[in-house]
This record gives structure tokens, sequence and C-alpha cells, in this order.
């Protein structure tokens, strides 16, 4: 943090790439809040987030139980001009696997399949197994199913 101090004195000058850093270690380390103050003043250091700094966000916010402030980042980024990547989307949909809100993950797994993306190893691990507990009615088997063939059926064509 000795060097952040410096930064703050005008000694220094960090681009978005060690903020991204910075933030990420913050969370790493459970210091959520500090992290989150740091992300939200980037762009009064004329700073634009980029994926790369987004995506640190989510994974800690999820961590820390702070999934409505991810599910307000997601939407804020969108807002801000930078577009979720599949990476994004599943972090988000893992969180709300994991609390056992499966309307919730259905929700952003259509939002994930509406922008052309489809579920990665882990995410989709967790959606077949979901599957196979047969609680879901037909209309979110399908979506499961289609979140996971999506890149297949490109293949395919």
């Amino acid at each position: 943090m000795a060097i952040f101090r410096k930064r703050e004195r005008k000694e220094l000058h960090f681009d978005i790439a060690i903020y991204r850093i910075l933030i990420d270690g913050l969370c790493e380390s459970g210091r959520h809040s500090t992290a989150i103050q740091l992300f939200s003043s980037l762009s009064e250091r004329n700073l634009q987030p980029n994926l790369k700094t987004y995506s640190v966000m989510p994974k800690g916010l999820c961590k820390a139980g702070l999934l409505v402030e991810a599910i307000e980042l997601f939407e804020r980024m969108e807002e801000n001009g930078c577009w979720p990547n599949d990476a994004f989307h599943s972090i988000i949909i893992q969180e709300f696997l994991h609390n056992s809100d499966i309307a919730k993950a259905m929700h952003y797994v259509d939002i994930m399949i509406s922008k052309g993306f489809s579920a990665g190893v882990s995410t989709a691990y967790k959606l077949v197994n979901l599957m196979c507990d047969d609680k879901l009615d037909e209309s979110m088997k399908e979506l499961i199913q289609r979140s996971i063939l999506q890149d297949k059926a490109t293949e395919i064509k």
C-alpha cells in the first residue's frame, strides 16, 4: 500500500492494469469494501474499467456473499459500454446455484444464451447435476440443454 500512497501524492501514475491487480488483491485478501471503493473511484481518476477490471469484481463480491452488488455491477457494465463475457455470466449463475436460487440462476442462463454464450465446463457440470435431480420443469431442462449445446450447434453446422 506504500506504493498506492505515493500514487495518491501524484508521484506515480497507475494505468487500469495496475488498478485491476490492486482490486484483485483486495478482493482476495477479504477487503471487499476497499476494493469496491477503489473500483468506484476509477472514473474520478479518468480511467475506464475494461472487461479484465470488471471481471475481478464479481468473483470477489460473490465470495464475500455480496451477490446483490455483483448483479448491480453486471447491470452497470453494459451501461458503461463494457459487455460481460461468458466467464462473467458463469460466475453469477454459479453463485445463484450455490445459494439454491434456481429461478434466478435460470434467468441468467437465459440472458447468457441470448447473448450467444454457452455454459463453461464447471457451470455445465452444475446444470447437468441439477437436471439429474429431476426438480426442474421441462422448460428449465430445455434451457439448460440449450446453454450446454449452444457452441456445439454452431460447430455442427
